[in-house]
């Protein structure tokens, strides 16, 4: 079967691989595709994954939907059996961790058991290399509560948004922006191989620790 991804954050991630149609494979665990978590399965060549796009934490609906959000994304999880990996996709163009972010992330902490934590991926996006990344990886290790190794942290800057730019200043014709591009889908390309790679290579956790640590925090909640 696919590998399965459990991915939290920038949600144009999973937006803009619709426009590589991966999103007529998509199973949805529950209805809504903005307030529940979605499977989609992601055929590439020789990639092959299962990603649970999770709806976002901090929503302006408050606690309580946050705590929906929580319970939607276990359900989801369960179904599936196992998780390879845990992506936490962050726009590397951010400066500071805003409070938002921080919250989000301490969310996304209190549903993976400490074994998750060995499994974390973190992809920064509208960055094509550490060197443009301006988000600190020592603010991003203090909120995970883990240190995110360098093979582990991928760089991606979407070939997709580049030319929908172009096209909308009208310069998909100059050959200084096709060189740029091309250079930008070789690169998210290889961001991408990079990714599969460290997914493949991950041990697979069972989805009942998932629902374990989840039932363990609504009974210190209650």
């Amino acid at each position: 079967s696919f590998p399965a991804v459990l991915r939290f954050g920038n949600a144009n991630l999973a937006r803009d691989f619709h426009h590589l149609e991966y999103e007529q494979n998509r199973q949805d665990c529950m209805e809504s595709r903005t307030n529940e978590a979605t499977v989609y399965k992601l055929a590439l060549g020789p990639l092959r994954l299962r990603i649970v796009d999770t709806p976002g934490f901090g929503d302006t609906d408050g606690f309580e939907a946050d705590q929906r959000h929580r319970q939607r994304i276990v359900k989801c999880v369960k179904q599936l059996g196992v998780v390879h990996a845990v992506v936490l996709v962050v726009n590397g163009r951010v400066r500071r961790m805003t409070t938002p972010l921080k919250y989000a992330l301490t969310e996304v902490c209190s549903l993976l058991p400490q074994s998750a934590h060995e499994n974390i991926i973190a992809v920064f996006t509208n960055c094509s290399s550490k060197a443009c990344c301006q988000v600190g990886q020592k603010v991003l290790n203090e909120a995970v509560h883990h240190t995110v190794t360098p093979d582990r942290k991928i760089y991606i800057d979407n070939p997709y948004s580049l030319w929908k730019n172009a096209m909308a200043q009208d310069r998909v014709g100059a050959l200084a922006v096709q060189q740029k591009l091309v250079a930008g889908c070789r690169a998210a390309a290889a961001g991408l191989g990079k990714f599969f790679v460290q997914v493949s290579q991950m041990p697979r956790m069972d989805s009942d620790v998932f629902e374990s640590r989840y039932r363990l925090r609504k009974a210190i909640e209650l």
